[in-house]
């Protein structure tokens, strides 16, 4: 059961969709409403009197109450519909009339009212007029038994009524926008419990139970260059320098205060910037002195090569080959240089016939081990989730992993997916990296947003290094 607070939350997030549902259903009761034709009505009022005068007050009021509710029903029989039909000065069945009049007692008196429905003023009181005097003449005819003691009158005829009494404008509209209120909060609903897509509050600090680490915001593909990043006059690559380095920070401590030795980023699905992210984790290390190994383990599409556009040829075997005992060669001579000295890859290799096979075996373990030793941080960028158990057994092998999720693509139920499927592998998830997040790139201009003065330059920083045991910076010159 949502309370107020969340279905207020709920509507607001689709206001969209409520705002035109509820102008589409809006526009239909007007629609309607305004295609209706008028109707008049008028009403004419019979009397019914005891005619036994010899009977106290309280006898006449009783019988004339009661005969009056006698002649009403009668009023309402077909065989005196039929009767008015046939005095009426335009062609109209008896069933048509007996549909266009309604007859009732007024309580507590001796009254009957007779109201005729239609579709001009003139033609309304013609039937009512009609019908109530029609009746008044035959009514000599039921003068037999109880009834012949009371009689009938003509009290008032029916008037002509110029105001039509349907469609009523105001009325309807007001019932048309409580109903299209209510219709539109239901497809709102409706449409929050259908939409697949992550709906990501910049205030939030959980998607799925899983912390935020870091909020990477719509970045141009050229501002990621080495040659962009350097340049710190450009927004686009201060809020992409900021943000890896932000989400490097986060790591330590979500990593009960120091930054995994091995670390694998994996994503739901593909196509969501996890190799991008990748790529850029170590260069944030490596700015800060960490001699960084990136290790491209998807064996059926592997990425990171294309990335730093690199000749497969200089890169030797690859990881596959290293794992299947094809190349001899050691870590250190396998992996390629990358153009930041403190960065290398190790890229996917040929692919083989069981990739899962290879990165369930012991041997990536021991890469993996061995790499840690080598290096200072080891960044494992996996296949998605979605596609296999790749992702899963790479997952296992490592300190921990973080978790890709790209706002415009990743669906919930994949997400939800995702993070079951590394819960089941009881691989370590640090949280959740988003990608392409909205609303936050502002926020990383805000060491940069001074104005050098007096012809000074930006200033650089200095290098420093992390510990990676206790994340303790130090300064290297």
């Amino acid at each position: 059961m949502l309370t107020v607070d969340e279905l207020v939350r709920i509507l607001w997030r689709r206001r969209l969709v409520f705002a035109v549902t509820f102008l589409v259903a809006l526009a239909g009761a007007a629609a309607v409403t305004f295609s209706m034709k008028k109707q008049y009505a008028t009403t004419a009022y019979l009397y019914v009197s005891a005619a036994d005068q010899t009977a106290s007050s309280f006898d006449q009021v009783q019988i004339s109450q009661v005969t009056t509710k006698t002649y009403a029903e009668l009023l309402q029989t077909r065989n005196a519909a039929d009767a008015v039909a046939k005095t009426l000065p335009f062609p109209m069945s008896g069933k048509a009339v007996l549909s266009a009049v309604s007859i009732s007692p007024v309580s507590g008196s001796a009254l009957v009212t007779l109201t005729a429905t239609a579709s001009s003023p003139q033609r309304a009181q013609v039937i009512a007029n009609a019908y109530a005097t029609t009746f008044v003449s035959n009514a000599s005819s039921l003068a037999s038994g109880n009834l012949g003691t009371t009689r009938i009158t003509l009290a008032e005829p029916a008037t002509l009524m110029t105001s039509p009494v349907r469609p009523r404008p105001k009325l309807y509209m007001l019932i048309g926008a409580i109903v299209a209120a209510f219709i539109a909060t239901g497809a709102a609903l409706l449409r929050h419990r259908t939409d697949q897509h992550l709906e990501f509050e910049s205030s939030a600090t959980e998607i799925n139970g899983l912390p935020v680490l870091g909020r990477i915001p719509r970045i141009p593909a050229g501002a990621l260059s080495s040659a962009s990043l350097e340049d710190l006059s450009a927004p686009a690559a201060r809020q992409g320098r900021e943000a890896f380095h932000m989400l490097f920070a986060n790591l330590a401590f979500a990593n009960n205060g120091h930054v995994p030795r091995t670390l694998a980023v994996a994503s739901a699905s593909q196509s969501e910037g996890k190799s991008t992210i990748c790529t850029q984790l170590a260069h944030a290390a490596a700015e800060r002195g960490i001699n960084t190994l990136l290790i491209d383990a998807d064996l059926r599409r592997g990425r990171l090569i294309s990335l730093f556009d690199l000749d497969p040829r200089s890169a030797g075997g690859g990881l596959s080959s290293l794992l299947l005992g094809l190349d001899s060669t050691p870590l250190a001579q396998a992996v390629a240089e990358v153009g930041d000295h403190d960065v290398k890859l190790l890229p996917s290799g040929p692919v083989p016939p069981n990739p899962a096979a290879l990165l369930g075996s012991q041997a990536l373990r021991e890469l993996v081990r061995e790499a840690s030793e080598r290096y200072g941080l080891v960044i494992v960028d996996t296949p998605p989730i979605s596609v296999g158990a790749d992702a899963s057994l790479v997952s296992a092998a490592v300190d921990g992993v973080v978790l890709v999720v790209d706002l415009p693509s990743t669906h919930r139920s994949t997400l939800a997916q995702a993070t079951n499927q590394l819960a089941h592998s009881q691989a370590k998830v640090l949280g959740v990296v988003v990608n392409r997040a909205a609303g936050v790139s502002g926020s990383y201009d805000y060491y940069y947003s001074g104005t050098p003065q007096n012809g000074q330059r930006t200033r650089r920083w200095p290098r420093v290094s992390v510990d990676i045991a206790s994340a303790a910076p130090t300064r290297r010159d």
